[in-house]
């Protein structure tokens, strides 16, 4: 991810009935209420985790197959504790910006190779800071991917 920005945090005015487009980039709504974008990034900074002290940053192995469309992205955090968080995302549109409709966006199995994984957990940040167990074989496990990302913790050790 080159570069990330929050236009606005709070919308400036209420307008419930969507009639000026420019008054609804707040991550809040006008009466502090919150947004799903909000909500995400709240979520994404819990499982990402709090600061700690120094790392010894080490490499962790990842291979990623199966993206059949061509855009998944990924990024790869190590936590003060040694643990890895794996986001997943795919760069596929969700909203037809001519029908102002939402648009669905077909899963994709992905197989996530950690050979050097203990064990992870996988969570889906839009909805929820849940994590799931996810099930191993030989480092290898298979996700499945939407519109929404997905945040694998990784333990090595």
């Amino acid at each position: 991810i080159g570069r990330t920005y929050a236009f606005r945090l709070l919308d400036p005015v209420a307008d419930p009935g969507l009639t000026n487009e420019d008054d609804h980039w707040g991550l809040l709504r006008y009466d502090f209420s919150e947004k799903p974008a909000f909500v995400a990034l709240k979520n994404l900074t819990a499982l990402a985790g709090t600061s700690g002290g120094a790392v010894n940053v080490q490499p962790i192995s990842l291979g990623l197959s199966g993206d059949t469309a061509g855009d998944l992205q990924h990024l790869i955090l190590e936590k003060a504790n040694g643990s890895y968080e794996v986001m997943l995302w795919r760069t596929a549109s969700v909203w037809n910006t001519t029908t102002l409709t939402n648009i669905s966006v077909t899963p994709e199995t992905i197989t996530v190779t950690l050979p050097n994984a203990h064990s992870a957990t996988v969570a889906d940040p839009i909805s929820s800071t849940t994590q799931t167990g996810l099930s191993l074989t030989s480092g290898t496990a298979g996700v499945s991917i939407g519109a929404d990302p997905l945040v694998l913790n990784v333990s090595t050790s």
